[in-house]
């Protein structure tokens, strides 16, 4: 468990050491330039000359790697959906280009997007070194300001993040936010772990509550770690009840499962009667029947009692 902690503390060092330092990356920073050695598929993209109007998909990938060849076809999909939204995908492979141009030959329509030669793998530098990222395939979501705003595998969530985007349901501010909350996380809990300095660990609190008081995720994140956690939940959960209640405002007040993570922390705290009247929400705000029932039981917990509710 404290290694996970040991990396958010080298995730921090890397927002704090970043911005004079040169090659880390982070999601919510500008997306470095590409710099292609050729284009062996599709028109040259420049990225600066996209700002504000194009959403980039940026895929790294090579002809010998068996998972790419998987996610070729999700690609081509992918840009033939959003090709009137403004969204490019580019793929880059960092072998040359007498070896890429007859795959891509071979794969003809399966591969209907961009294909580029990485110049002296500059690119994949900037960008997977810049994440730490070893793996391929792996992506990058540019977002219209030109700023960093997803990193992952193209199988797992690009889709989604894309039509978020599309949607304006997220921006590059709120990301870097949530980031920064995930990473300061980690630091309160080696404070008050390891440290046992809880007046610093209060300090961090804050900062957290901060970034996280319009994001719901990261906000919901940090109040189940002290929640399953039990080293923390006698120190913490002042900040998992402050957490949870951020993640139910930034959601709306009206998501099942922070209604109910808000009602575990409140009782957790010894708010017996506010953890019964934030779980009956959940309750009649459910709509699947199997969760309906397992908030009901939860309620049914509450409403009896364990003791952990009395001082």
């Amino acid at each position: 468990m404290l290694k996970r902690y040991w990396i958010a503390l080298a995730v921090l060092a890397g927002f704090v050491l970043a911005p004079g330092r040169g090659e880390a990356l982070g999601l919510g920073d500008m997306a470095p330039a590409l710099e292609i050695g050729e284009f062996v598929k599709g028109a040259p993209v420049d990225l600066s000359q996209g700002k504000g109007s194009n959403i980039y998909v940026i895929e790294f990938w090579a002809t010998w790697c068996g998972p790419c060849r998987t996610s070729i076809p999700r690609l081509s999909a992918m840009q033939a959906k959003y090709k009137d939204k403004g969204v490019v995908v580019v793929g880059i492979s960092d072998e040359n280009a007498e070896r890429v141009r007859p795959y891509v030959e071979d794969m003809g329509e399966s591969m209907e997007y961009t294909i580029a030669v990485d110049k002296n793998s500059a690119t994949s530098r900037s960008y997977m070194g810049g994440f730490g990222v070893n793996g391929i395939p792996h992506a990058f979501v540019i977002d219209k300001g030109g700023r960093i705003v997803w990193s992952g595998h193209p199988m797992n969530g690009l889709e989604q993040i894309v039509d978020q985007l599309i949607a304006g349901k997220i921006d590059a501010l709120s990301i870097q936010r949530a980031e920064k909350a995930r990473a300061l996380g980690g630091v309160y809990f080696y404070l008050n772990i390891e440290l046992d300095e809880p007046e610093l660990a209060e300090m961090v609190a804050e900062r957290i509550l901060g970034y996280v008081k319009d994001n719901a995720e990261p906000a919901a994140e940090i109040a189940m770690t002290i929640l399953s956690e039990p080293l923390l939940k006698e120190k913490s959960i002042s900040l998992a009840v402050r957490t949870a209640r951020a993640a139910v405002k930034a959601s709306g007040g009206a998501d099942v499962e922070m209604l109910s993570l808000y009602a575990q922390a409140l009782y957790e705290s010894g708010d017996r009667q506010q953890a019964i009247d934030n779980q009956k929400r959940a309750v009649a705000l459910a709509e699947d029947a199997g969760l309906k029932e397992q908030m009901q039981a939860t309620l049914a917990q509450y409403e009896n009692g364990d003791g952990r509710d009395q001082p």
